[in-house]
Order: C-alpha cells, then structure tokens, then sequence
C-alpha cells in the first residue's frame, strides 16, 4: 500500500509505502471520493491454494497509514471489502454527527474446507473484534466478486 499526494497548485506529486503487505481491492467511503479520505479498507485476497489466513486492513490515513487488521480464520479467503456508512437519523446532519468510520465493511468469504461462502459483516471501526454477523448463503460465491452499497434512500 502506498500513499501519493498530488499537490494540485505545484503540480508535483508525492509517493510513500504505508505498509510492505501485498494488498488488493483497496476500496474509500463511497460518499468521500474525489474527497478527503481518512480511512482505506483492502484485503490480503489471495488465490493460493492453501493460504494460511486472509485479512481485511483499515489504514488509518489521519494518524501516519497507521492499520488495523481483522484476521480470518485459516482456510478463509476473503474478497473486496466494501465499507457502509451508518445512516442518519432523521433530521440529522450527516457530515456534523457521523464519523467516516461509522459504519460496517462487508466482504464475501470464501470457506475452502466447506467450499461455502458468507458474507462477513465487521464494525468499520473496530475491525479486530468478532464479526457482527455472518450471512451464509447455498452457493458459493466466486472468488474476486466485486460489489458496491447503493442506498435506497
């Protein structure tokens, strides 16, 4: 994961590693992009055949791409993760009451043991404890899917 800093009055730009894991599918809150962004959520995907364990990251951007990791269990091989905002309560401003990662990131999971899938349910804002939930669904998802959140507010 490296960080670039495009520095739109200069014109220069500036690139820096944040962590020397291979990561894939880095993904922002979807209401941040083109936005300042504190937070980036990515996964160690990986397609080996036996891979020890995947782990959904959270680089914090606001405290120097400082990373949280929630860890799989063994044999688990997760996909992109998608973060999800919180919504507001009625008549509540959004940008004053809500913090960017309030929310929850989803992720399909892949059980290679069980050749199964779930949709892994994690707290955007701890992402070291436990799931929150678990979808499990009769067929496997394919490894690699790609998904967005859309709102039907």
């Amino acid at each position: 994961m490296h960080r670039w800093t495009l520095d739109l009055h200069s014109g220069r730009t500036n690139e820096r590693p944040l962590d020397d894991v291979s990561t894939e599918y880095p993904r922002v809150a979807e209401h941040r992009t083109g936005l300042h962004n504190g937070f980036v959520y990515t996964t160690t995907f990986s397609l080996q055949a036996t891979p020890d364990h995947s782990e959904i990251l959270r680089y914090d951007l606001d405290d120097d791409g400082s990373v949280t990791r929630h860890r799989l269990p063994r044999g688990h091989t997760c996909g992109e993760p998608v973060f999800v905002g919180r919504s507001a309560h009625a008549g509540e401003d959004v940008e004053a009451s809500i913090g960017e990662d309030e929310g929850v990131v989803l992720s399909w999971v892949h059980d290679r043991a069980a050749d199964s899938s779930y949709l892994a349910i994690l707290d955007a804002t701890d992402l070291t404890a436990e799931p929150l939930a678990e979808v499990h669904v009769p067929r496997r998802v394919p490894n690699g899917f790609h998904g967005t959140w859309v709102s039907s507010d």
